[in-house]
């Protein structure tokens, strides 16, 4: 009962704080009292910050995966090290036991797909507030309906499990290594008002509706960890009868989610998101993040490795984004006759998607000598090998480029506990 009230605290705190920031100074000024508490409480007790807490802001170092893992007995306020964090958290992978802690202290592992694993904590406290703030974001109704959850993702943890409250709300944890033919059943016999997954797992539960094997209508759909493509988002949205929305989260925090219009909304009421513009003009941008509510691990200055393009008409205090464009390594590099020229994968998407060509589904992967590897379901014949050719050569000489050399292979199957990309660039 202590932990349901402190949920729904933050849960209320959550709603009238988005409620009170109108206009971009107030969400100056609640950042700025918010980054003063987070120095003056978490930073000071920060081995690596603690002789900086005070220091200008742009002073503090730009970290990323690497360097968050070499300083990370420095930098948590919690006294853990590293390697008892790694056997905690692989031990839970290991017995698909996510329940034991170090303490109070939830440990978990990103998934690794921009290489080694990164780790993250999240103390008892952090966790109830974890929860308020997800579902004043996410609830499709009152709270004070019941609600089921279905949530899809390679590990559970003690956060999500955060979010069971008893009969009035339930979470189910479905495991991406069970057979997607037990989870058809599991759903059937507990529909969700809820469901929660990674796009190509909402895709592959939408094909299992469209044959009649699955029987759900979801009153929320919710898409994590992946990028989330407009024809995967309306074929999902045909079969399980809900419109698609985003939840915008990784290893480093929950950053945003979609609204009634689709666009996602970053939660910058707990984030400050500094932009590294790749094009400014169309408001594509590095974020680098602070998350001023972290207080067991602090996210200061974390630069992601993900491309977000920004809707620049927006005239709302908070960023919103036209679509999170995919990681920084699906940005393909076409080469002109003098420089190498960045392809976004969201202007691959558009040319495959605007093309002649006849696909179920494809993958594009970029090899470090520049060669382009194309799979298609079903596989192209020798035509639409040509028409797929054609594409991008057209769009090669559309951006000064020369035509990167293509070739065609079987579509590799979906790896459940791997993020499906669709567009790739492979690192030398």
């Amino acid at each position: 009962m202590f932990d349901t009230l402190h949920v729904l605290y933050h849960f209320l705190a959550a709603r009238r704080l988005s409620a009170s920031i109108r206009t971009a100074d107030d969400l100056r000024r609640h950042q700025a009292d918010g980054l003063y508490r987070f120095r003056r409480d978490v930073l000071k007790r920060s081995p690596f910050y603690t002789t900086m807490w005070n220091d200008p802001f742009g002073r503090f170092p730009v970290m990323n995966k690497a360097t968050m893992i070499e300083n990370f007995d420095r930098l948590n306020t919690a006294g853990i090290g590293l390697e008892q964090a790694l056997e905690t958290a692989m031990q839970a992978e290991r017995s698909r036991d996510f329940a034991p802690m170090i303490g109070s202290v939830t440990v978990g592992l990103s998934s690794g797909t921009s290489g080694r694993r990164g780790v993250f904590m999240a103390s008892r406290v952090e966790r109830l507030k974890w929860a308020g703030v997800m579902l004043a974001k996410a609830m499709p109704r009152s709270i004070l309906r019941p609600h089921r959850i279905a949530f899809f993702l390679r590990a559970n943890s003690n956060l999500y499990s955060t979010l069971n409250r008893g009969r009035h709300l339930t979470l189910d944890f479905y495991d991406l290594t069970v057979p997607m033919s037990r989870h058809v059943a599991a759903l059937n016999a507990n529909p969700p008002d809820v469901l929660t997954a990674p796009a190509s797992v909402l895709r592959a539960l939408a094909e299992e509706a469209s044959v009649g094997r699955l029987a759900i209508r979801p009153i929320r759909i919710l898409s994590v960890a992946e990028v989330l493509e407009p024809e995967d988002a309306r074929f999902i949205a045909a079969h399980l009868g809900s419109e698609v929305h985003q939840i915008y989260q990784c290893t480093e925090g929950f950053l945003g989610i979609s609204g009634s219009d689709g666009r996602i909304r970053l939660n910058e009421e707990y984030l400050i998101v500094e932009k590294e513009w790749v094009d400014r003009e169309a408001g594509r941008f590095v974020p680098i993040i602070t998350d001023f509510t972290r207080s067991t691990q602090p996210i200061v200055r974390y630069r992601l490795d993900d491309v977000l393009v920004e809707d620049l008409s927006d005239t709302s205090p908070f960023t919103v984004l036209k679509s999170v464009e995919g990681r920084c390594d699906d940005v393909l590099h076409f080469q002109s006759t003098t420089a190498r020229v960045p392809i976004c994968g969201d202007t691959m998407r558009q040319a495959i998607g605007s093309s002649m060509l006849p696909y179920d589904d494809y993958r594009i992967i970029q090899e470090p000598s520049g060669g382009i590897r194309m799979q298609f379901v079903p596989e192209l014949d020798d035509n639409g090998r040509a028409e797929a050719k054609r594409v991008v050569a057209a769009l090669a000489g559309r951006h000064g480029a020369e035509a990167p050399p293509v070739s065609f292979e079987p579509f590799a199957p979906r790896d459940p506990l791997t993020k499906f990309r669709r567009i790739m660039r492979l690192a030398a």
